[in-house]
């Protein structure tokens, strides 16, 4: 496969300060010449404000304008078009420089008088990274945090590995990248070390991650709101039922049993009156009416018998 190819070839800059930097193939030099042998002189030239603005034309989100570069010459400066080679295709990036979250134009082919009337692509500057990604053919990918979220392996979070502060040293590249991991993640993306598959597997690991969390949030916000209204959990209810259930089965067991009890004496009895022809003793019916309805006696007296008392 091919290495990606990224060229800037133009930094214009319109305003009451104002600039037009061409860039050729190969490499580029800037150099601040001295004043009358002063190394000093060198200083505020320029020449971070020029990494700060091809940042800003290849998608940085600026924090504030508090934060922002250019803030003591915010009125100074309008509009920056960038204009870069990715894999061949020349592309115009158009991005205000007062208002500095507005989304980028975007349009084919290199900066000309009047481009601003030739059409464009508005778009949001947290998609600038997925746009220069495509069409450098560099695959989206993105790694899971702690709490499961993904982060995005963004274009801007991969020029930070060659882009370096003119203070640091080589070996201090990254060294501001949190957390740790991140920069171990980009070296591995970068190099090809990491296989592609491992962050298709950090996307559905995060889906299952949040999921579970949700669950478990909601397992909780539960459970917290059946303690505070006296209200068992499922757990708990689950124990009661079958306590319940228990009792219950124990209960309909002993009316079954005392209803066999009761009916016994009368079975006996009835016997007795069968074989005492239904001549009963006064013993024996004051013994029955202690435990069957009378109407019941009678009747069964009655049809044994086919006399009246």
């Amino acid at each position: 496969m091919v290495s990606p190819s990224l060229l800037i070839r133009r930094v214009v800059v319109e305003g009451e300060l104002s600039c037009d930097l061409p860039f050729d193939h190969g490499l580029n030099i800037v150099q601040a010449v001295p004043k009358d042998g002063d190394p000093k002189s060198t200083n505020s030239t320029g020449k971070t404000a020029l990494v700060e603005l091809i940042q800003h034309g290849l998608g940085k989100n600026q924090d504030s304008k508090a934060k922002w570069h250019f803030k003591p010459i915010i009125d100074q400066v309008k509009t920056l078009w960038l204009e870069i080679e990715a894999n061949g295709e020349i592309l115009t990036i158009e991005r205000s420089l007062q208002q500095i979250n507005a989304a980028a134009s975007v349009r084919q082919g290199p900066y000309i008088p009047g481009i601003e009337k030739l059409p464009y692509e508005l778009v949001p500057i947290d998609q600038m990274s997925p746009l220069i990604l495509n069409v450098l053919g560099i695959p989206n990918v993105s790694v899971r945090k702690l709490s499961g979220e993904l982060d995005p392996l963004s274009f801007p979070l991969l020029m930070r590995a060659f882009i370096l502060h003119q203070e640091d040293s080589f070996g201090a590249i990254l060294h501001k990248v949190q957390p740790d991991q991140r920069r171990a993640d980009i070296i591995g993306f970068l190099s090809g070390i990491t296989p592609l598959a491992r962050f298709e597997l950090e996307g559905m690991l995060s889906e299952v991650q949040i999921e579970t969390q949700r669950l478990e949030n909601y397992f909780q916000s539960v459970q917290k709101f059946l303690i505070e209204n006296g209200v068992p959990s499922l757990i708990e209810a689950e124990a009661q039922k079958a306590i319940a259930e228990q009792n219950l089965t124990f209960a309909k067991e002993e009316q079954l049993s005392i209803q066999r009890e009761i009916r016994m004496p009368y079975r006996i009895l009835c016997n007795g009156v069968q074989q005492e022809g239904a001549k009963l003793s006064p013993a024996l019916a004051s013994e029955l009416f202690c435990y069957v309805p009378l109407h019941k006696i009678r009747y069964g007296v009655r049809n044994k018998t086919g006399s009246k008392w």
